[in-house]
């Protein structure tokens, strides 16, 4: 096994259980996203999403780092074939996601991770239709030193993955 330059003892990853690049890593997976449809109440307010194919009147907002996730979702709402008003795209999904929650346009949110936006009624998901994201991981660099702290780290990390 080559020596690796390690700067971390655990990362958290998105989709990094199938990936090469992480294959000398002890992966262990922590939860499943789900994906759903979001907006901000404002604009739910002023533009009323009643069906699916009220969706054709609106901007759909994405990013470069969650390419599939609205053709995922669309796929399972059984709308493959409708399309927005016009699609707008930003670099991060952190950015298209307060761009949501501005009230740009309608999202695709991941939960649970965007579970504290649904909450607090910065983001209100108008449709039921839930599909699966990407799964999450927590990697353990091969080298680092196993000691009680970070044993008890990866416990509650996985113990709060489970909530």
């Amino acid at each position: 096994m080559p020596r690796l330059l390690q700067v971390f003892d655990v990362l958290i990853r998105r989709d990094a259980l199938e990936k090469p690049e992480w294959r000398y890593f002890d992966r262990r997976p922590l939860f499943e996203e789900k994906l759903t449809l979001v907006a901000s109440p404002t604009l739910l307010a002023q533009h009323r999403l009643n069906t699916l194919e009220d969706l054709t009147a609106h901007v759909f907002v994405t990013s470069n780092t969650r390419v599939v996730e609205w053709e995922k979702w669309m796929k399972e709402a059984g709308i493959e074939g409708l399309y927005p008003l016009r699609f707008q795209r930003f670099e991060h999904n952190y950015l298209s996601m307060q761009a949501v929650i501005d009230g740009l346009g309608i999202g695709i949110a991941e939960l649970p991770t965007l579970s504290h936006d649904l909450n607090k009624k910065r983001l209100q998901a108008p449709f039921q239709v839930q599909v699966t994201g990407s799964q999450y991981a927590a990697l353990v660099a091969p080298d680092v030193d196993k000691s009680l702290s970070l044993t008890l780290f990866l416990e509650w990390l996985e113990q709060e993955a489970l909530k």
